[in-house]
């Protein structure tokens, strides 16, 4: 439970730093000087992660009102 609310707190991160900073498309080069794009595939990733961590929170969301409420 703890880790889906650090992940999903992590991953709004990613995708607020992808949408405002970034850029969905990132660039970069590899090992041997090349250009490569990623073609968005870490923003996918990080929105996958997202929507993943908060499905586990909204599961889960008993357990985190009871552990509040002690």
């Amino acid at each position: 439970m703890f880790g889906a609310i650090f992940g999903a707190g992590t991953m709004a991160g990613a995708v607020f730093s992808h949408l405002f900073v970034l850029g969905i498309n990132v660039q970069y080069y590899d090992a041997e000087s090349h250009l490569i794009n990623d073609k968005g595939s870490l923003f996918i990733s990080a929105l996958v992660t997202l929507l993943c961590c908060g499905i586990i929170i909204v599961q889960q969301r008993n357990y985190l009102f009871n552990f509040i409420k002690r």
